[in-house]
């Protein structure tokens, strides 16, 4: 018999479409009107970027972990994690999950998407492709098979990041190595690539991996420096949960593998 999941639904019965609309249209950055519940492991993995930008964005969430695994599971409506609740003064409350889409919402929210319609377009291709080399990493070295983790760690360090590397090193050209992948200000495709180069910072090759961006595509590192001077951004780094978060990625990459 195939196994069914029990999961809740995105929103309740007392919460309609219109009240969500009326959600996202007070989504703004410094508000705080609304509250914002943002689940993920302690650490930063694929729920880094969403910390990043609501961080930037000047707006205060409430981190939750999960305590149990897989129980924790049957509590989102995806049965993963990371999931962010969204709620307003009369308890109307949404559930979104997918990193890539709460991404998303929080930097079209956020102004972080560029100025026009093409460099939004632009934005989420250049996110995209940067989302998918730390994804690429997650399958062929964390969830892998301990006995083919060194050839997929080397695959990876041979093949993704220098096609990742390359791919974005031509968009920084054509945008005229102004250290943004988009226009002339920062945009979500920048922070996402700066949050792959923390990542990459936290896994057991790190040296190995950072040496191969150094030689292929220095520039990705301008970028990087231009996110992490935003100040909002330099003071959540700066915090002992920040810091958990990192120290929490490390120990997870050292410990992974399927055996």
């Amino acid at each position: 018999m195939v196994k069914s999941y029990d999961l809740p639904p995105l929103r309740d019965e007392s919460t309609s479409a219109e009240d969500i609309e009326a959600i996202m249209s007070m989504m703004k950055p410094n508000s705080d009107e609304l509250k914002y519940e943002f689940t993920y492991w302690r650490m930063s993995g694929v729920g880094a970027v969403s910390r990043d930008l609501m961080a930037i964005a000047g707006i205060a969430w409430e981190d939750k972990h999960p305590q149990t695994w897989p129980q924790d599971y049957n509590e989102t409506p995806s049965g993963m994690f990371p999931i962010l609740r969204i709620q307003n003064v009369e308890n109307k409350t949404f559930t979104l999950f997918e990193s890539s889409v709460i991404d998303c919402l929080l930097a079209k929210k956020f102004d972080l998407m560029g100025d026009n319609e093409y460099e939004e377009l632009l934005v989420r291709t250049f996110y995209m492709n940067s989302h998918s080399v730390r994804e690429r990493y997650l399958m062929r070295v964390t969830w892998n098979y301990k006995e083919v983790m060194d050839k997929g760690r080397d695959k990876y360090l041979e093949t993704s990041i220098p096609l990742w590397c390359t791919v974005q090193r031509r968009q920084l050209e054509a945008n005229g190595d102004n250290g943004h992948l988009v226009g002339n200000r920062l945009t979500l495709a920048d922070i996402m690539l700066a949050n792959v180069i923390d990542h990459i910072a936290t896994l057991p090759e790190a040296e190995r991996a950072l040496a191969v961006i150094e030689e292929c595509a220095p520039g990705l590192f301008k970028v990087k420096e231009n996110v992490d001077k935003d100040p909002r951004l330099a003071q959540w780094r700066k915090s002992d949960k920040y810091k958990e978060f990192i120290e929490g990625s490390r120990t997870t990459y050292k410990t992974s593998g399927i055996v």
